[in-house]
């Protein structure tokens, strides 16, 4: 009977050692923080003080979730807010004066006192997966992640700090309002990132990496205007061209960031 006993304690230890359950030591959630940066080489910082001076470091705040689904995968949701500077590209308004048969024309340029860029306010939401390399664990080692991002943009600026030049005459002067001086700006991006975790204590994670990321809101409007366009930049639409502005930022906020980030294995 006892050789029964230890052949069946034999078979279930096998079995037991046998099954790679995913997580580490059991843990399947971790929860952390991270933050992605970038110098800020085209286009200000938020806190930039003239239109010459654009160099600084773009940052994102990130709030994490991940979850182990097979044991080199991981689902990840993410929270995200950043904060950067825009500054607006040139606004023509056309003007008909029909005692001279002519056309008149104001080049508006934005000139706030003290000088401080448009302000654009991300808040992002993102849902993507972790592919760990094989003969790694998930959540260590290196990884590749795939990631959808939905993100709600708030621009604001001066309305009233517009100075217009007269073409014509040569005159200048403050214009007065121009637009709104808020707009919401939403778009999405596709990342992918390259990056390696680690833990330590059995409890902490150490999070580093390279993300790549593309706007497709802007790569669609640069084709449709390249293909529609008349070669008329003279139409007065504040909204139009301050929206288009803020999406390019956001191209190129979106296109290539570091990443380092600190989390904790939860449950």
């Amino acid at each position: 009977m006892r050789y029964y006993i230890l052949l069946i304690l034999g078979f279930l230890t096998l079995c037991v050692s046998s099954q790679k359950a995913p997580g580490y030591m059991g843990k399947h959630l971790s929860l952390g923080y991270s933050n992605y940066f970038f110098p800020s080489i085209i286009g200000p910082t938020a806190n930039a003080k003239s239109t010459n001076n654009s160099f600084g470091i773009n940052t994102t705040h990130c709030f994490n979730l991940e979850y182990t689904i097979m044991n080199r995968t991981n689902f990840c949701l993410t929270f995200q807010k950043s904060k950067t500077g825009v500054n607006p590209s040139g606004l023509t308004e056309e003007f008909y004066e029909p005692a001279a048969f002519t056309y008149q024309f104001h080049v508006y340029t934005y000139r706030p006192e003290p000088y401080l860029p448009m302000q654009m306010t991300s808040t992002n939401f993102g849902a993507g997966f972790k592919f760990f390399k094989s003969g790694s664990l998930a959540p260590i080692g290196k990884y590749y992640k795939l990631e959808l991002l939905v993100m709600f943009n708030q621009l604001k600026y001066d309305k009233n700090a517009f100075e217009y030049y007269d073409t014509k005459t040569s005159s200048s002067g403050l214009y007065g309002t121009v637009g709104k001086g808020e707009y919401k700006v939403n778009s999405f991006a596709i990342a992918y990132s390259l990056g390696r975790s680690r833990v330590m204590f059995d409890r902490l994670l150490l999070d580093c990496g390279l993300r790549f990321g593309v706007t497709p809101v802007r790569v669609i409007s640069f084709l449709i205007d390249d293909f529609t366009s008349d070669g008329n930049n003279s139409s007065f639409n504040p909204e139009k061209t301050f929206s288009k502005d803020a999406q390019n930022r956001l191209f190129r906020f979106q296109a290539i960031n570091f990443h380092v980030g600190l989390g904790f294995l939860a449950f």
